[in-house]
């Protein structure tokens, strides 16, 4: 690198530490026009420009990134393939982690980091590859066996994750987080030593602390499984007391931008449709999290013509690279006022272009990321051919199942009071009723308790629905050995039951406030 070139990637450093981010992006124009391809600048413009809300641009920088490697140390190619995954460019990514040479002397946290990345696009063999390698070469610690416990379990190698889980608390005893996972595996074996290990682990953390969030969670976690109620339901009210302080959600906002979607979704809308596209069929699976969505994808999952590709991101990604607006989070009102705008031919062929490495050559892939229920209006113009499945569950058992999940600090943040539980579900109702409106047919509503007491009737129904051919005995989940990487991927090892329809009931006094303020709002 020649001397001026040298002092310009100096200064854009400086100022991207001291978050001087307008100083720091003109440094890195100066460093590309210098020099182009420069790997690192071309990375440091691609999270600037995404910062600034500019999608193309910065996807348009990552790629850059990311072709002008060379010789560059691991830490920046892990950094290229992070910014390549904050723009959907999934592919690459893989690439990218792949072709990565990771030599003895790499950290654990480099290591981690790169198995986490190749998890989080459910590339869970790799992920298992990579964390395998580094355990070879003598690296070791307690969070990189709790990764490699996260992608055993995924896998659904249960008993190998709790072994994983258990040498991470060996190494590290007050990892809560280690021991929340372990209870997560629904194992009654070894219950009282957990519960007593739990119940020391929380007279050790810091109070109000997201330690303190994970030792309550799964200390009900365990209570309940034992049927411990009266015990259970403290632990519970607390966790989710501290998660609520830790994380934002605002129903107001929330109501805002349902309004929004409504108000620009009316008739009218879904009259001029982008054309079909030629090659597979997308079947998205909306509703809320941990009411069944997963159950239903594993049955598809059994079909020979349906490949599971599990929770994508590809549907907004592409939102926003269409829009050029990076969104925060799923969809805000900036993001909604754009909806009559939008180039739905350029989103479905962007969206198929993208998924198109998981199909696995089958005419069918699910899409199981449940808050593409903002978009179900959106999907039905961009692609006319898709299907949409809507997992409908009792309100209260959908409330309750999401209460007594803790979720990652930006996923589902309503989920931790009862108002704003009731809120959320309000919001999501009102605007499945509009999509209904919208697309009188268009969109199954699937019963999670029809699902369970009746597999093989829904199963059938599900199959027409989507144009698929009729198949007997799709409903043994437990012959569907994909990877799952949701909160549900130890309950769908087990055969479908019955057992969760109408489970608030057995905590109906603390709920009651809960089934009053729905009913207070019609959603009972």
């Amino acid at each position: 690198m020649e001397m001026n070139t040298a002092r310009h990637w100096q200064r854009a450093q400086q100022h991207f530490a001291a978050r001087e981010l307008d100083a720091a992006r003109a440094a890195c124009e100066n460093v590309i026009r210098r020099q182009p391809g420069f790997a690192s600048a071309h990375w440091m413009l691609s999270a600037l420009l995404l910062h600034a809300g500019h999608f193309r641009a910065a996807t348009e920088q990552a790629l850059a990134a990311a072709a002008g490697l060379r010789d560059e140390p691991l830490n920046i190619r892990l950094n290229i393939s992070w910014a390549l995954l904050s723009v959907g460019e999934n592919v690459r990514a893989l690439q990218l982690l792949r072709n990565m040479a990771l030599p003895p002397s790499a950290l654990a946290p480099m290591l981690i980091d790169a198995a986490r990345q190749c998890a989080m696009i459910d590339c869970h063999a790799e992920a298992l590859t990579i964390l395998h390698q580094a355990i070879a070469a003598g690296v070791d610690g307690p969070l990189l066996e709790y990764q490699r416990g996260l992608i055993l379990q995924n896998l659904g190698e249960l008993s190998a994750a709790a072994e994983a889980y258990e040498i991470a608390i060996r190494q590290a005893p007050d990892f809560a987080q280690a021991h929340w996972s372990l209870a997560q595996l629904g194992r009654n074996d070894g219950a009282k030593m957990r519960i007593d290990r739990l119940r020391r682990l929380s007279t050790r953390v810091a109070s109000g602390s997201e330690e303190s969030a994970y030792c309550h969670y799964a200390l009900f976690r365990e209570l309940d499984r034992l049927g411990d109620t009266a015990a259970a339901w403290p632990a519970l009210a607390e966790g989710a007391r501290i998660r609520r302080q830790q994380v934002q959600f605002d129903g107001v906002a929330e109501a805002a931008i349902i309004d929004a979607i409504i108000a620009r979704t009316g008739p009218g809308f879904l009259d001029a449709r982008a054309e079909l596209q030629a090659g597979t069929t997308p079947i998205f699976i909306v509703g809320l999290p941990r009411t069944g969505t997963t159950l239903l994808e594993r049955i598809l999952g059994n079909h020979p013509a349906v490949s599971n590709c599990g929770e994508l991101n590809d549907l907004r990604m592409q939102y926003k690279w269409v829009s050029d607006y990076q969104c925060p989070g799923y969809l805000d009102a900036h993001a909604a006022s754009l909806i009559p705008a939008l180039d739905y031919g350029l989103l479905a062929r962007r969206y198929l272009d993208k998924t198109s490495w998981r199909g696995d050559g089958r005419s069918h892939f699910s899409d199981k990321n449940q808050t593409n229920f903002l978009y179900c209006g959106m999907i039905l113009k961009a692609l006319p051919q898709a299907k949409i499945l809507h997992l409908r569950r009792n309100a209260m058992d959908s409330c309750f199942s999401n209460l007594k999940e803790l979720f990652a600090p930006t996923n589902y943040t309503y989920s931790y009071r009862f108002d704003e539980l009731a809120t959320h579900y309000q919001n999501y109702s009102r605007l499945m009723s509009h999509w209904h409106a919208c697309a009188p047919g268009a969109i199954l509503d699937v019963s999670y308790e029809d699902l369970v007491s009746d597999p093989e009737t829904q199963a059938q129904r599900v199959l027409a629905f989507c144009g698929l051919s009729a198949q007997d005995r799709l409903t043994d989940v437990t012959a569907n050995t994909q990877p799952v990487s949701t909160a549900s991927s130890v309950q769908v090892r087990e055969p479908i039951h019955r057992r969760n329809v109408d489970g608030w009931r057995r905590y109906a006094e603390p709920l009651a406030p809960l089934q009053q303020e729905l009913e207070r709002r019609g959603l009972l």
